[in-house]
């Protein structure tokens, strides 16, 4: 999101994050080296789904989703996701599983 410009917290609305999963392949140690790949898997009219894919070594050790919803500052309820917000996401939509070969998971 940073790297796109985009804040959660910006004028009018935010991005609070409303549905969080994630399974857990295997534990990570101190000092692993955890590398996280991020993807956006939908862009909908007011949410966005993350998906998240995280490996040390190469091998998982985890997978997970999060569901971030612009909302109203003020009113605190769901908003259309602005236009300039839309297009930088719809530059990074993937619709690809990020591991292919874990068709189960």
């Amino acid at each position: 999101m940073r790297e796109l410009g985009i804040t959660y917290r910006s004028g009018s609305f935010n991005l609070p994050r409303v549905h969080v999963e994630c399974d857990y392949k295997r534990a990570v140690n101190y000092d692993d080296d955890l590398e996280i790949e991020v993807a956006l898997k939908q862009l909908g009219r007011s949410s966005m789904r993350f998906e998240f894919c995280g490996r040390v070594a190469s091998e998982i050790v985890a997978q997970g989703a999060v569901v971030i919803a612009c909302m109203n500052w003020e009113t605190q309820r769901a908003s259309p996701i602005p236009e300039e917000m839309r297009r930088k996401l719809e530059g990074v939509l993937q619709h690809e599983r990020l591991n292919p070969a874990d068709k189960g998971a």
